[in-house]
């Protein structure tokens, strides 16, 4: 994965070693882990609060279970996930690059933020506010 993101960041006319002043390995091992927790805190929180809704106790062990589970289940649906937030970004690029000219160009051009807001799941306000996206120059 990571040698496929090197090459497409060459094929866009970037320097990979440039565009990572800490190193290769530490912007991967600092995306992977992401120095805030929201997604972390956003599954506890739903998973604590649909137990709630329908009154389900679990003890300990189950819930370590179910924990391990969803984290295994994340793993084995990751690249669907990549896919998922690729295809968005990449569409709603396209489609602010190709109405610029148009008369309602600013709507296209916030269609992005206007998903971020509406989309089930984001990272709060409270998360760093790191942009792991390589933008172009």
């Amino acid at each position: 994965m990571i040698w496929g993101y090197q090459n497409l960041l060459k094929l866009a006319g970037k320097d990979p070693e440039s565009s990572f002043p800490d190193g290769i390995w530490q912007f991967y091992v600092d995306y992977a882990l992401r120095e805030d927790t929201a997604r972390h805190v956003n599954e506890t929180h739903g998973f604590d609060t649909i137990l709630r809704q329908h009154n389900i106790r679990l003890s300990e062990t189950d819930r370590i279970t179910s924990w391990v589970m969803a984290a295994i289940s994340g793993i084995h649906q990751y690249d669907a996930l990549l896919e998922i937030e690729w295809r968005e970004r990449v569409s709603t690029s396209l489609l602010r690059e190709l109405t610029q000219g148009l008369p309602d160009a600013a709507r296209y051009a916030g269609l992005y933020r206007e998903w971020e807001i509406q989309r089930p799941y984001r990272r709060g306000a409270e998360a760093a506010s790191y942009d792991y996206l390589i933008t172009g120059a």
